[in-house]
């Protein structure tokens, strides 16, 4: 099945309509980050963005902060994807502020952050901002 994203995609949504007839927040949560991950995959960033969206918005209701920093970094993806480059910095921002709470791992994170955030930055031809940002993430 490696590749299979409409399969995954399949398995996945019943997985989200499980998690929602049990009201289990946290599986739904990795429901939509499945997904969304599966529809960037096939190339529909619409749906990508709004799976993404519902995974940060559950980890925001049941504070994750770890899980709110990935969401934000997902999202940062697809909108840089669909050359939406001031939504992909905003999100990728707003993950860098919440990766700067966590204790522990908020190098790593961070380090995916600026590493996105230089791409995006990249495709909008700020090669200043971009190389900052891409040093930064090593």
């Amino acid at each position: 099945c490696m590749g299979d994203y409409r399969t995954a995609i399949g398995y996945q949504m019943r997985d989200l309509e499980l998690s929602c007839e049990l009201s289990q927040e946290s599986r739904q949560m990795r429901a939509h980050s499945r997904l969304g991950f599966s529809y960037r995959m096939m190339g529909n960033l619409v749906k990508a963005v709004e799976s993404h969206q519902e995974t940060k918005t559950l980890a925001a209701k049941l504070e994750k902060p770890e899980l709110l920093c990935v969401a934000c970094c997902d999202l940062g993806v697809d909108y840089r994807l669909l050359g939406e480059h001031d939504k992909a910095l905003h999100q990728l921002d707003e993950g860098l502020k919440c990766a700067a709470q966590l204790p522990g791992r908020s190098l790593e994170h961070e380090a995916k952050l600026r590493h996105n955030m230089g791409l995006v930055l990249l495709d909008a031809d700020e090669l200043t901002k971009a190389c900052t940002h891409l040093y930064r993430a090593t």
